[in-house]
């Protein structure tokens, strides 16, 4: 009976060799704490950090900006990004509680919801 993996550790006996994932977005770690967020636990040493799973936008070639920052901003922001950072921080906050409700905090209440 094939069992699930439970940890990091456990995924080199369930599929042999870890896969490369690569971020191809502007925030590594952003990426990296949602990925985490994948799991059923995550194991972190002395020296391990998780980013905020906050969204950037492109608002303009190689310059993106927390979405956060830009809603700070003010009137002196284009409307087309206060959606578009609207919209992004909506999804992310979608995509954690789906992953974290499904996960690692399956049947347990996970706020935000």
């Amino acid at each position: 009976m094939h069992r699930q993996p439970s940890s990091f550790r456990d995924l080199g006996h369930a599929w042999g060799a870890l896969p490369t994932i690569s971020a191809q977005m502007p925030s590594g770690v952003t990426n990296g704490t949602i990925l985490a967020l994948t799991g059923t636990e995550i194991i972190m040493g002395p020296c391990s950090e998780l980013g905020p799973a906050d969204p950037h936008i492109q608002i303009a070639p190689n310059n993106a900006v927390p979405a956060h920052f830009l809603l700070a901003a003010g009137q002196n922001v284009d409307p087309i990004f206060v959606q578009a950072a609207t919209h992004a921080i909506v999804q992310t906050s979608k995509l954690a509680h789906t992953l974290l409700s499904s996960g690692m905090m399956k049947g347990q209440s996970v706020r935000g919801s």
